[in-house]
């Protein structure tokens, strides 16, 4: 698996033109299981309240209800959370808050 996604980064950095039509094949429940431990457990839970612990107790059947969706394109990325982090110079900058699955697909695809 990971020689072939070595082999997509080799063909995408000599050929930046390329097109890619998808790379949803890649996404299998073992791949999206290494994306999920590849997560910061101790980050915080997305605007939905799910953390990564209450996603590991049925760990095996989430991702395979989340690869279900991806695979059938039922899945549907949740809106980003904005939140305003204040500075110490007054100004205000972004934050955006992801949902839990949405982090595994992104983690996923990167």
């Amino acid at each position: 698996m990971f020689l072939k996604l070595s082999q997509i980064a080799k063909q995408a950095a000599h050929d930046p033109d390329h097109v890619f039509t998808s790379l949803a094949h890649f996404l299998t429940p073992d791949f999206l299981c290494a994306a999920f431990h590849r997560l910061r457990k101790a980050a915080a839970p997305g605007f939905d309240g799910v953390t990564a612990q209450n996603y590991a107790e049925n760990l095996e059947s989430n991702l395979a209800d989340l690869w279900q969706r991806l695979r059938t394109k039922q899945y549907r990325a949740s809106p980003v959370e904005r939140h305003w982090i204040e500075k110490e110079d007054g100004s205000r900058r972004p934050l955006g808050i992801a949902v839990l699955e949405d982090k595994i697909v992104q983690r996923a695809v990167v």
